[in-house]
């Protein structure tokens, strides 16, 4: 045997750590940052009709009420705001590494 084939996924849900690129149905700005943004899943909730928890950077100032303020599990008081739940449908590209979405930002934003 020469090689030996890599492991591929079959698995359909995304996991925690997940590095995602999301879109919504609106074509306004905040759609704009989500296609030109890679956000990384760091919760889900499978009862929830958005089960997933994605964290954002650098998010603009014009941007900072279009983000859900997603409360913390152990401390109730305390809520983020860099942090907005998606569907499933709303994924469009995932991988563990946040270098293999690069490519699909890159072609974005030059419309590629």
């Amino acid at each position: 045997m020469k090689y030996v084939k890599t492991f591929e996924s079959v698995n359909s849900k995304y996991e925690i750590g997940d590095y995602v690129i999301c879109k919504e149905k609106s074509g306004d700005i905040l759609n704009k940052f989500l296609l030109n943004n890679i956000g990384q899943i760091v919760d889900i909730n499978y009862r929830e009709e958005h089960p997933y928890v994605i964290k954002y950077e650098d998010i603009p100032e014009i941007l900072s009420g279009r983000f859900d303020e997603v409360v913390k599990k152990d401390d109730p008081d305390y809520t983020y705001k860099d942090r907005r739940v998606m569907k499933y449908q709303e994924i469009i590209y995932h991988s563990k590494n946040k270098k293999d979405l690069e490519p699909f930002i890159l072609s974005n934003k030059f419309n590629i």
